[in-house]
């Protein structure tokens, strides 16, 4: 994941991972074109250690804030997709292809946060799944069972 800080907004230049929650992906339907054949895998539950001690010495200090203390991280299982989003996928679902170097089977990129949130909630529109993006205020909604990105423990 590639990060640029702009004007205090954290702009995101990344290919992504879509993240799915108890969902079934057995009646496809919606408004995309094509089937964008986003091959999920399953990652069990289970629970890690996350987070820094202040002697780690790939931590700077700016990010110390945000990773310590280490504790103990409890996941639930979920569906993940196998690969970067591909700009083909990208495109069956958004309609547009936002990537500066071209290809089908490349990750999409040049993406902003919302616009992977955005293709989060078609892709559950095209499963019939719940959206877990409310596009006004933008919140996730963990209850909901459609595709969603990863939080920063699932993607650890």
């Amino acid at each position: 994941m590639r990060r640029h800080m702009r004007n205090g907004l954290i702009i995101i230049f990344i290919s992504f991972i879509a993240v799915c929650i108890n969902c079934s992906k057995d009646n496809p339907v919606g408004p995309i074109g094509e089937d964008p054949n986003i091959k999920m895998i399953s990652i069990p539950r289970g629970s890690f250690l996350m987070g820094a001690e202040v002697e780690d010495k790939f931590v700077t200090s700016d990010l110390l804030y945000y990773m310590r203390p280490v504790h103990m991280v409890y996941l639930d299982g979920f569906e993940m997709s196998e690969t970067e989003i591909t700009q083909r996928q990208y495109k069956a679902v958004m309609q547009t292809n936002p990537s500066q170097a071209v290809g089908d089977s490349l990750p999409v990129n040049n993406v902003s946060w919302y616009d992977a949130a955005q293709f989060c909630n078609r892709l559950s529109d095209y499963y019939r799944l719940e959206r877990c993006y409310n596009e006004s205020s933008w919140e996730c909604d963990f209850s909901k069972n459609g595709c969603r990105l990863p939080t920063e423990a699932e993607w650890e």
